[in-house]
């Protein structure tokens, strides 16, 4: 009886548990059984299991076993980016910068779309301090570069833009003088 507890005190502190039960959520998921992945995923996700946290907002997200909920699957991926999961700060940097590959030069110089840089930058520089050249390194650079190259022509036109404002307002005040 005392080894029983003894064992179980030691499992659950080691954290071997937690892995236990995420590998529990990984085969429902891989045998496509998304139901009990989620059951599985969803108990640890709410102890703060970073990893069961991405899971579930990558279920929700695409849809998996789940009503597509993107708002819900972002929501899950942001906890558990915080919470240290490298793959949800990856996600979340993807998503951001694909939003960013959204917009055109237009709606750029408009101001739209300018918290998404702030976003996307945020992230890329999280993911890049947790891996340390881990495996994203490579495309952590080339975003870098993307997110460079897309830095200059919005600031170029956020310059026109405020040029043009100031051009405006010069002839509008001298409309009263």
């Amino acid at each position: 009886m005392k080894l029983k507890v003894l064992v179980s005190i030691l499992l659950i502190s080691t954290g071997w548990v937690n892995t236990a039960f995420a590998d529990a959520g990984h085969d429902a998921y891989k045998n496509e059984n998304y139901s009990k992945a989620m059951r599985i995923w969803k108990s640890e996700a709410d102890d703060g299991n970073a990893h069961a946290q991405y899971s579930i907002g990558y279920l929700y997200y695409y849809g998996e076993g789940v009503l597509k909920d993107e708002k819900k699957g972002l929501e899950w991926n942001e906890k558990a980016a915080f919470n240290g999961s490298v793959a949800a700060q990856r996600f979340m940097a993807v998503y951001y910068l694909d939003k960013i590959r959204g917009f055109d030069e237009v709606s750029m110089s408009m101001g739209w779309g300018g918290h998404l840089f702030s976003t996307a930058r945020f992230w890329i520089e999280k993911l890049n301090d947790n891996q340390n050249g881990g495996k994203y390194k490579d495309e952590i650079e080339e975003w870098w570069n993307e997110f460079e190259m897309w830095k200059y022509p919005v600031d170029k036109l956020l310059i026109k833009k405020e040029e043009k404002a100031n051009s405006l307002f010069g002839k509008a005040r001298s409309w009263f003088d």
